[in-house]
């Protein structure tokens, strides 16, 4: 009985050691990120972008954002801060009830009558495996819902100028 219990906690540990060096071998940061073209200048552009009152009117998902001042919104369990605002970028943290921080920029380069929208989301991961792994699926969960939201964005974008 005792050498069972010994041959399963040495078995427990390396297979938590051989999960902890497969999730080392994933990267510490994930950068989702999209653009879009917009036929328009950036002025009829950044209204949308950089006012978190315009956020509910192209970006999926923000229906339930709660504004309280200029630079703070609450999403759900999310809290928005703020951190840098320029005539060509925004930049947020979003920060989730259990600490999980991602850093959230939105960028417009104007060229040739035509606005490229850049938005991209950063996460950092701590060395657990679980993280790590988990960072395969940013991608898959974020990306589609930022391609959806672009293009409400170009919509809205291209109407307002009308």
């Amino acid at each position: 009985m005792k050498s069972k219990l010994k041959f399963f906690a040495i078995s427990a540990l390396i297979l938590f050691l051989i999960i902890t060096c497969i999730g080392l071998l994933f990267p510490s940061s994930v950068v989702v990120s999209r653009a879009i073209n917009i036929p328009t200048k950036i002025q009829n552009i950044k209204p949308f972008t950089h006012s978190m009152n315009n956020w509910g009117r192209w970006m999926q998902g923000t229906n339930n954002l709660t504004i309280k001042d200029s630079i703070t919104a609450m999403l759900n369990s999310t809290n928005i801060t703020i951190t840098e605002k320029s005539d060509s970028s925004i930049v947020s943290i979003w920060k989730d009830s259990k600490g999980k921080k991602q850093e959230c920029s939105i960028n417009l380069y104007y060229n040739n009558n035509v606005t490229i929208v850049q938005w991209q989301f950063k996460e950092n991961f701590s060395w657990y495996p679980w993280q790590r792994l988990s960072s395969m699926f940013n991608e898959k969960v974020l990306g589609p819902v930022m391609e959806t939201s672009l293009d409400s964005l170009k919509k809205l974008a291209i109407t307002s100028t009308n």
